[in-house]
C-alpha cells in the first residue's frame, strides 16, 4: 500500500467518526429538545386546563382549537428551527398547512388586541421562555398537588362516611 492511499483510508476513516461523533450529538440534543418541548406542551396544557389528549385529538371545539393554535403559534416562534412538519407532530399530526394557518391566524389575532387569543397566550408564551429542566419541575409539582389534593378530599370523604 502506498503512502498516499494510507492517508486517504485514514481520512475518510477519520472524517466517518467524526460525523457519527456528530450525529450522536444531534440525537442527543435532539431527544433532549423533544423531552423539554413535550413537558412545555404539557404544562401549557395544564395552565389552560384543556387536556393533553383534547390538544393533540381531532376535536373541534372552540376552546381546543384556540389552545392548539396558540401552542403552534408559540413553538415557531421558539423554535424557528422546527419544521412545520415537526411542528404539527407534537399537535397531533396535522397537516403543515394547518400549523401556517395556526400561526397565521394567532399573530393577526394577537396584533389586533383579540382578548380571548391574548389571554392564553398570556398563559402559555411565559412557559416557553423557562429553561426546559424549570418547566418540567412546575409539572411534575402540579401533578404532586393535586395527588395531595385529591388524596386529602378522599380521606375526609371516608372520615364524614365513618
Amino acid at each position: 500500500m502506498r503512502f498516499t492511499e494510507y492517508l486517504a483510508k485514514k481520512y475518510h476513516f477519520d472524517l466517518a467518526k467524526e460525523r457519527a461523533l456528530y450525529l450522536t450529538d444531534l440525537t442527543e440534543d435532539r431527544e433532549l429538545h423533544e423531552e423539554s418541548l413535550i413537558n412545555t406542551i404539557m404544562a401549557a396544557c395544564a395552565a389552560t386546563g384543556i387536556s393533553h389528549k383534547d390538544v393533540i385529538g381531532s376535536g373541534r371545539k372552540k376552546e381546543v382549537v384556540e389552545v392548539r393554535h396558540v401552542l403552534a403559534y408559540c413553538i415557531r416562534m421558539r423554535y424557528k428551527n422546527l419544521s412545520l412538519k415537526t411542528i404539527s407532530g407534537y399537535l397531533g399530526n396535522r397537516d403543515h398547512a394547518t400549523i401556517i394557518h395556526a400561526v397565521s391566524k394567532v399573530s393577526d389575532l394577537l396584533e389586533i388586541g383579540d382578548h380571548a387569543a391574548a389571554a392564553i397566550f398570556k398563559k402559555i408564551n411565559p412557559l416557553f421562555d423557562e429553561e426546559p429542566s424549570t418547566t418540567a419541575q412546575n409539572q411534575v409539582n402540579a401533578q404532586a398537588k393535586e395527588r395531595e389534593t385529591s388524596s386529602a378530599t378522599f380521606q375526609n370523604n371516608s372520615i364524614l362516611a365513618d
